[in-house]
């Protein structure tokens, strides 16, 4: 089975099962509504019923921050920059914050 986007050139490809996919699209499951749609046709199929609506939200932006402020928090990034050769003025700020 092809996936195709509205002029036909192929996204994806999945068996014609519908339980195996694959594409090249970065980011096509970071969509909550999209993601919460797929898994309920997996659901349907497998006799269960749909949830209809996202259980969880998926915010990648704020989960790379988190993780870049415990990184950046955790290590001696002075040394690091100094390493890569950096100046002083290429550093960024602590971007620390809780959650």
């Amino acid at each position: 089975m092809t996936l195709r986007n509205s002029e036909g050139h192929a996204l994806g490809f999945g068996t014609p099962e519908g339980n195996v996919w694959g594409t090249y699209l970065h980011g096509l499951f970071d969509s909550d509504e999209f993601r919460r749609w797929f898994i309920d046709q997996l659901r349907i199929n497998k006799g269960l019923a749909p949830l209809e609506y996202p259980q969880t939200t998926y915010d990648l932006e704020a989960s790379l921050d988190h993780l870049a402020s415990v990184v950046r928090e955790s290590l001696d990034m002075s040394k690091i920059y100094d390493a890569l050769g950096f100046k002083a003025s290429c550093r960024q700020a602590s971007l620390l914050f809780k959650i």
